[in-house]
């Protein structure tokens, strides 16, 4: 067991001398290969010592061994920017760029963090970047798309959208986001044909049937806002939204107790003052004024 253990250091010591002596025009890659050579000698020690325990622990693990492994960097940065630790993903992202400029995630990534904090020419440009260097980077185009939505220029994000479902037509948060920017300009009809397109592609995820109920009472298909409307809440019965919209729904169709159920299981499970609990409440007083 010890001789194994021996065999397995000096390997490992030999293939980083190895690196240590090569040119640097190809050291990048070659570190690349022992990384991998590295990851597949220690998996089981990994496995065993607890070492991979996340994502954070192991990519920190792999550009210790592997510093000159750009996409070691990238993945700690990810790693970092999923905790919410934006200066450290900043700088992770930084280091690949340094040792690979033309690597587009990295200046997505890099686009991201620069967004989050308000950086947005910045953020623009790293993600125009990352798009050109990869013409077919969907993800680049979408997160611009995003962007541009909220600094509220609906056309260009609409551009975005569509550039990134031409990539790839199976992106069903581009499709929803693209049918909810269609919506901010009143085209219901083309918002809805979205919506169930995102539907279709994942059929488990809340939100999109819940923007689909809003589509629909915009339009007065109130039958299936509500049917919609009870889909997303049979999803995720405990977001408050979808009861927003069934409120609205029952309310136009003069069935006022199932109104109120709706706006007082919303106000319940809203965590937060904003317009919508202001708006809620206002419309039960209302409602229950009405009925005595």
């Amino acid at each position: 067991m010890d001789k194994t253990k021996s065999k397995k250091r000096e390997k490992e010591r030999t293939l980083i001398e190895k690196a240590k002596s090569t040119p640097s025009a190809f050291k990048s890659s070659y570190l690349f290969i022992i990384f991998f050579t590295l990851f597949l000698l220690s998996f089981a020690t990994y496995k065993r010592n607890g070492i991979w325990k996340d994502d954070l622990q192991l990519w920190t693990d792999v550009v210790k061994k592997a510093p000159y492994n750009a996409r070691g960097h990238n993945d700690l940065g990810v790693a970092y920017y999923s905790q919410g630790r934006l200066k450290e993903a900043m700088q992770e992202y930084l280091i690949t760029l340094k040792l690979n400029p033309n690597y587009p995630p990295a200046h997505n990534n890099l686009g991201n963090v620069y967004y989050k904090r308000e950086r947005i020419d910045e953020a623009i440009q790293e993600y125009m970047t990352a798009a050109r260097l990869n013409p077919d980077y969907a993800e680049a185009h979408y997160n611009l798309g995003n962007l541009y939505s909220n600094q509220v220029n609906v056309d260009k994000a609409i551009d975005e959208y569509i550039a990134a479902i031409r990539l790839k037509s199976n992106y069903p948060l581009a499709h929803n986001n693209l049918a909810l920017a269609y919506y901010k300009q009143g085209r219901a009809d083309e918002a809805i044909e979205h919506f169930l397109i995102a539907i279709k592609l994942d059929p488990n995820t809340y939100n999109y049937y819940m923007n689909l109920s809003f589509a629909y009472i915009s339009l007065g298909a109130i039958q299936q806002a509500i049917e919609v409307g009870n889909k997303a809440i049979s999803i995720a019965p405990d977001s408050p939204q979808p009861y927003y919209g069934l409120a609205i729904a029952y309310e136009k169709l003069g069935m006022n107790d199932d109104a109120i159920k709706n706006w007082e299981k919303f106000l319940k499970l809203s965590a937060k003052e904003d317009e919508w609990t202001h708006r809620a409440k206002e419309r039960l007083r209302e409602l229950k004024n009405t009925i005595q």
